[in-house]
């Protein structure tokens, strides 16, 4: 039986991905997307009741995409990286 409170083990992203994608390569980003997939996904999960009060959740998409977005602009705007390769 699995542990309800351990965490999934995930692995971080290439220095080189994070670094192309700051110079703004699409595959790169693409990458660093798919690597936050999940939490954008979780943080905009939304709840629906219906008339019978039956809950049901989805995915809010204008939501996701504007965390999209935000990612995106911090990945090539805020990242600062200070090191010659």
């Amino acid at each position: 039986m699995l542990n309800a409170n351990r965490k999934r083990k995930r692995s971080l992203l290439p220095f080189r991905t994070i670094l192309e994608a700051t110079k703004g390569e699409p595959l790169a980003m693409e990458k660093v997307i798919e690597h936050f997939k999940g939490y954008m996904i979780t943080l905009s999960t939304r709840k629906l009741e219906d008339e019978y009060g039956n809950t049901y959740s989805y995915v809010d998409e204008s939501i996701y995409r504007r965390l999209e977005l935000k990612l995106i602009t911090a990945v090539v705007t805020k990242f600062k990286i200070d090191i010659d390769l």
